[in-house]
């Protein structure tokens, strides 16, 4: 592991220290950490990694993209945000899950091959969660995934592939 990649992880530990799992209440960084080694696996190169260990820390915490920038350069910030969740529920409380999620598939389905990667294992470590720990509700995630991917088509193939037939393929 890289200094960075350090420095990120025990950022990450810091920024979702008092967070933790919804099924199973675990610790958060775990999630975040999982998603870094998918990159990793995957070919990822060192700031996709990076990104990955901070890919929900401005979307669900104080952190800021200004942060990320100064502690670990422009192209680790623009991966982040690209991996930020504008549609949130607390941005648009009038607006409904649907057409929420709808439009967040649009933006995901224009962002770059490399944040595309990351989040092929952000959806790969939440759906085999989700799967396990929420079969009910997994109906409706794999369904928001599946119209994600079908807009999200440039980044790693291999992992794209791993995740509908890992994931998809469950349901």
């Amino acid at each position: 592991m890289s200094e960075l990649a350090k420095l990120a992880e025990s950022f990450a530990v810091e920024a979702h220290l008092t967070q933790v799992r919804k099924y199973t209440g675990r610790p958060y960084v775990e999630h975040v950490i999982a998603v870094s080694a998918i990159v990793a696996t995957y070919a990822g190169d060192q700031n996709q990694i990076v990104a990955a260990l901070l890919h929900d820390t401005v979307e669900d915490t104080d952190t800021t993209l200004e942060q990320i920038t100064e502690l670990f350069g422009p192209d680790v910030a623009k991966l982040v945000e690209e991996l930020t969740n504008v549609y949130d529920k607390s941005a648009y409380p009038d607006m409904n899950r649907a057409e929420r999620k709808r439009l967040e598939a649009i933006r995901l389905g224009n962002v770059s091959d490399r944040a595309q990667t990351i989040k092929y294992a952000d959806f790969l470590n939440n759906g085999e969660d989700i799967l396990v720990q929420d079969p009910k509700f997994a109906k409706v995630y794999i369904r928001e995934m599946a119209h994600k991917l079908e807009l999200m088509t440039r980044g790693n193939r291999a992992l794209r592939q791993y995740v509908i037939t890992r994931v998809l393929g469950a349901i």
